[in-house]
């Protein structure tokens, strides 16, 4: 293009019309190159489409900048006739809140250009997956780019894949699409070669595969996997047979950093704890679900409270019970036994995970306000063959 007659008036254009920053403008031709002949048309229809997005979907003015990097053809759409109407209609059917809505157009602003009847079929499919709203405003929020995948070519095909090939049921297939929508975005080749992989390098059984398929991280490269997988049998000194079994229990572990998340883990785990190596590596195959905690908001304090509160309890006892509810399980049923004087008899693990009804039955017609002499009258009375 013409310097003087094409980019120092379309960079003008940009920068004056839309309020562009230098940076937002050199984004701006690298995305849409053909703004450059086609500025002088799409400035007349910026204001009408800008005031749509700030007054209408609520968006900022930072934010509709940031949607014209993305997506600067959306100016040409026509606010009564497109926009405003294709913004309702996702509104009524997939029952977005404002929130969701600006987060889904900006992550996914191509859609608002997709026909009505197009996006309609994707939301068939997802309803014969089971996946109504509002949990399919949730899904979409979090992969908006799956609405625009065809409905019967692209996500069926892979719809009977799962379900035919991989054994994958209509429950497993639902958690799939609402938990990680991000499966459904690689081509089904892609795909076939990605579960080929998982059980032919690591051997995980299809069996396994169909079971643990929604944590299964089926978006990464090869090289990028088999790399992981090495760091951990390395770092860790686990066998094959080790992390096998680690990853059959816990295949999302290969989806976290090793920097931010693997390391940080077992550095808390040998340097903060004091565990040994090996004890490490023992506890973390045998609980790999440990690598999904955050360090600061689940891990560390829960087994602080828990090494803190139980006084036999061990550190890999507190790691084990950490995968329950701190808030619904550990610390209020803590609290009790603690009033109880009953902490020192049992495994926190084991007074996690027991179910509602049996904690129930056995320690909460203990009443709070009894006195310490009833107490210990009624400890007697609870079964003392349980496991520390």
């Amino acid at each position: 293009y013409d310097v003087a007659d094409k980019l120092v008036p379309a960079a003008e254009a940009l920068t004056e019309s839309y309020g562009l920053s230098d940076e937002q403008v050199k984004e701006t031709f690298r995305r849409q190159g053909y703004m450059l002949v086609n500025h002088e048309r799409m400035a007349e229809k910026v204001l009408p489409v800008k005031h749509f997005f700030i007054e209408e979907v609520g968006m900022s003015e930072k934010e509709f900048k940031k949607l014209l990097c993305i997506f600067s053809t959306l100016v040409s759409l026509d606010v009564d006739t497109n926009l405003r109407p294709k913004v309702e209609y996702l509104r009524k059917t997939v029952k977005f809140n404002d929130k969701q809505m600006r987060k889904t157009i900006l992550s996914n602003p191509y859609m608002l250009g997709l026909r009505t009847e197009r996006i309609q079929e994707s939301i068939d499919f997802f309803a014969k997956c089971e996946v109504h709203p509002p949990e399919l405003a949730s899904m979409l929020t979090l992969q908006p780019m799956l609405v625009n995948l065809n409905a019967k070519d692209n996500l069926e095909a892979k719809r009977r894949f799962f379900r035919d090939e991989l054994g994958v049921n209509t429950r497993a297939f639902r958690l799939l699409i609402l938990y990680k929508p991000q499966t459904l975005m690689p081509s089904l080749k892609v795909l076939k070669e990605k579960v080929k992989f998982y059980h032919e390098e690591f051997g995980l059984s299809y069996e396994v595969i169909a079971k643990r398929i929604a944590v299964i991280p089926l978006a990464y490269a090869e090289d990028t996997l088999r790399y992981k997988a090495k760091f951990l049998k390395d770092f860790l000194g686990w066998s094959d047979e080790t992390f096998a079994k680690a990853l059959s229990n816990y295949p999302a572990m290969l989806g976290y950093s090793i920097e931010d998340n693997l390391v940080k883990t077992f550095e808390y785990l040998e340097g903060d704890l004091g565990m040994k190596r090996e004890a490490v590596a023992e506890v973390l195959a045998n609980h790999p679900h440990v690598f999904g905690y955050s360090l600061e908001k689940k891990l560390r304090p829960t087994v602080s409270y828990i090494l803190r509160l139980y006084p036999n309890a061990t550190v890999a006892q507190a790691i084990a019970a950490a995968k329950h509810s701190f808030e619904n399980r550990i610390r209020p049923r803590s609290e009790l036994l603690e009033r109880l004087d009953l902490l020192w008899r049992y495994s926190p693990r084991y007074i996690a995970s027991m179910s509602m009804k049996d904690f129930g039955d056995k320690f909460t017609d203990m009443e709070l306000d009894v006195t310490d002499e009833e107490i210990r009258a009624k400890k007697r009375k609870v079964d003392s063959d349980l496991k520390v």
